[in-house]
């Protein structure tokens, strides 16, 4: 933790992408998520807090900066303190645990009543997302190669000289007397 109300704390990248996911839905930033996550906790018990499953291990763990107020950094090391974890331990847990096994509930950054953004049930198909950008890039593609065979098709339209068409007049009659 450091000064004006920040912490900062190692997380794997999926953690950090799923919080950011369920944050961009609810309306609000990584921070304002940070904010109710910590809020929750403070209607969990000591055992429950010392039972919360720590994360898999990944290969990539960024360090995250989080601003979430000295409000939070307080209730964060009460919370630590009384459970022997320390304050990344503790909020690494918790998201692990409302990401991946419980749904994360935030409220909207307007005021409205809380909600579940994203349960167990309801993972991200990235799959999903790729064939969506896949299909979005052939589209893309093929709309700027039609519309480059479309402008060269004009321009060859455009540089030959013009053909005589035929005239609507008839033609004089030649007379071989």
């Amino acid at each position: 933790m450091s000064g004006a109300g920040v912490i900062s704390i190692r997380l794997p990248s999926s953690l950090i992408e799923a919080l950011e996911a369920n944050a961009l839905r609810a309306g609000m930033d990584i921070h304002g998520a940070a904010r109710q996550l910590i809020e929750g906790i403070r209607e969990l018990t000591d055992a429950e807090i010392a039972a919360l499953p720590d994360p898999p291990k990944e290969l990539d763990n960024p360090r995250l900066s989080l601003y979430v107020g000295w409000a939070h950094v307080e209730t964060l090391r009460a919370v630590s303190d009384r459970a022997q974890l320390s304050v990344s331990d503790v909020v690494r847990r918790l998201v692990y645990r409302q990401v991946a096994d419980e749904p994360i509930w935030l409220r909207e950054s307007r005021g409205l009543p809380a909600r579940a953004v994203l349960s167990s049930g309801e993972k991200l198909d990235y799959e999903l997302f790729a064939w969506a950008g896949v299909v979005l890039v052939v589209v893309v593609v093929g709309g700027v190669v039609f519309w480059l065979w479309s402008r060269s098709r004009q321009r060859k339209s455009d540089s030959k000289p013009p053909t005589p068409t035929p005239s609507s007049e008839p033609r004089p009659e030649v007379s071989t007397q």
